[in-house]
């Protein structure tokens, strides 16, 4: 799980060697509860993409996580898969 220091210090966009951040991460192992707060904290993140120019969504079909959806809150359309 994210933990709130994470969000509080605004460190939400801070990517790795391969341009992950913590929502790639997130989907990728499926950790539920770090993608909704995540999200909650930065939309903006939906759309990062990291240096395959893959987002979140991508990372987590590619790695069979279909347990969950996140939903965009103003449209209620998914947009993350994990």
């Amino acid at each position: 799980m994210v933990s709130q220091f994470v969000i509080d210090c605004n460190l939400t966009k801070v990517e790795d060697w391969w341009q992950w951040t913590l929502l790639h991460h997130a989907a990728h192992v499926g950790d539920l509860e770090s993608l909704q707060a995540l999200i909650t904290a930065d939309q903006e993140l939906i759309n990062q993409v990291d240096s395959q120019g893959k987002t979140a969504l991508h990372r987590a079909a590619q790695w069979g996580r279909g347990s969950c959806v996140v939903r965009d809150t103003s449209s209620n359309l998914p947009v993350a898969i994990s």
